[in-house]
């Protein structure tokens, strides 16, 4: 699982659920996406507000 905190306020933000429980390797985000690498796979999360 990826947690998002907001680095402003340190809230929480949301979270996002890596497939098949793979080791994420890195990840960088903007307002409307994450994307993260796993050992084998690129992942893309639209991000929304919750």
């Amino acid at each position: 699982i990826l947690r998002l905190w907001s680095a402003e306020s340190c809230k929480y933000m949301n979270e996002y659920n890596v497939p098949n429980a793979k080791m994420l390797v890195d990840f960088d985000f903007d307002e409307n996406k994450i994307v993260g690498l796993t050992s084998s796979q690129l992942c893309i999360w639209r991000r929304s507000e919750p």
